[in-house]
């Protein structure tokens, strides 16, 4: 009987908690005790603390930078869910997929799966049993290129302006100002292929006697890029800081290739029980990688390692194999359902 089910859930995902920050005024203030307390010059004058609470003007800000960097997420999954069969064939299919933003700044994760599996018996009274078993996955996950630089800004305290009266992003004290950056483009997507396949047969050859084949292929392909947009961020004192453009990307393929052929034997004469199973296997690794870098793209939108210049490019490159063949057995003795012997050789 065929069976059909499909399911879904949207939400949206909230900080558990952010940590309660000053105001500018607040902090500019108790920023001016410290100094009295020690002896040094205020950092602040009052007039610099007016203009913080006044609030109309970018340059003297009151910003919650948790606020800037964190927020709400909105998140979807859906499964849908196909199985069947008869008395000598079953089924079963699922296919889902997941889209989840993070609560960080340019944070998402994206997956789509299948698995499958099929048996099939065949001949008279079911002696030969063929099996199937697919499985795969695309995952592409997305973040700020630097999550240390991200998360660290997201510290700030609310007197660094964001932006000036003409919307251009400031620089924070003349260096990184990670937000803008990200906003241009600065981010790192990965994204992994995994693919699983496994193919079983078994034919009865006489009544405690059977011979088992198996065969297996896994194969995970993985893709980073990881952009640095070209940014120009302004300094407080009216000069610039240009930010230049980079790229690193890598590409792995790891494959693992399995066959196992199994001869099963099992005999029970009275309170004896006998299993006895003898096999061959061979398994093979494999494993290669490439990466590569340029820096001073074209602009923020193509990230192709091409584009970059060509003299400041940079690569590397790795590979190995392996592999392993075994024969092997195993006898396992039961007497009463009570006493257990096993040998195992390989």
């Amino acid at each position: 009987k065929l069976k059909v089910n499909y399911s879904a859930y949207f939400g949206v995902q909230s900080p558990t908690r952010l940590p309660d920050v000053l105001n500018s005024v607040e902090y500019a203030t108790l920023r001016n005790e410290a100094s009295a307390n020690s002896g040094t010059i205020p950092n602040y004058t009052a007039a610099d603390i007016a203009k913080y609470a006044a609030h109309n003007n970018p340059m003297y800000p009151d910003i919650n930078y948790f606020k800037v960097y964190y927020g709400n997420a909105n998140m979807q999954s859906h499964r849908l869910s196909i199985s069947g069969g008869s008395e000598h064939v079953q089924y079963a299919f699922m296919l889902g997929h997941l889209d989840q933003d993070g609560i960080l700044v340019a944070t998402n994760y994206k997956k789509t799966d299948f698995r499958s599996n099929v048996d099939a018996f065949f001949l008279k009274d079911k002696r030969l049993r063929v099996s199937a078993k697919l499985a795969g996955n695309l995952g592409v996950k997305s973040e700020p290129t630097s999550m240390w630089n991200a998360t660290w800004y997201a510290t700030l305290s609310p007197v660094y302006p964001l932006r000036d009266s003409a919307g251009r992003y400031m620089s924070v004290n003349g260096e990184l100002n990670p937000y803008a950056e990200i906003m241009a483009g600065s981010t790192a997507i990965t994204k992994r292929y995994n693919f699983n396949g496994q193919v079983e047969a078994e034919y009865k050859l006489l009544k405690n006697l059977s011979a088992q084949i198996t065969g297996g292929y896994n194969v995970t392909l993985s893709n980073y890029n990881g952009f640095n947009a070209n940014v120009v961020l302004q300094n407080k004192d009216g000069s610039t800081k240009t930010e230049a453009s980079d790229l690193s990307v890598s590409n792995g393929t790891n494959i693992q290739t399995l066959l196992t052929g199994l001869l099963k034997y099992n005999k029970t004469f009275g309170q004896h029980d006998f299993n006895i199973l003898a096999g061959y296997s061979e398994e093979e690794f494999t494993y290669d990688w490439q990466s590569g870098y340029r820096k001073n793209f074209v602009n923020n939108s193509q990230r192709v390692l091409s584009l970059g210049d060509a003299s400041t490019q940079t690569n590397n490159a790795g590979s190995y194999d392996l592999g392993l063949r075994s024969l092997f057995g195993r006898l396992n003795y039961t007497w009463g359902g009570k006493y257990l012997f096993e040998a195992n050789i390989r």
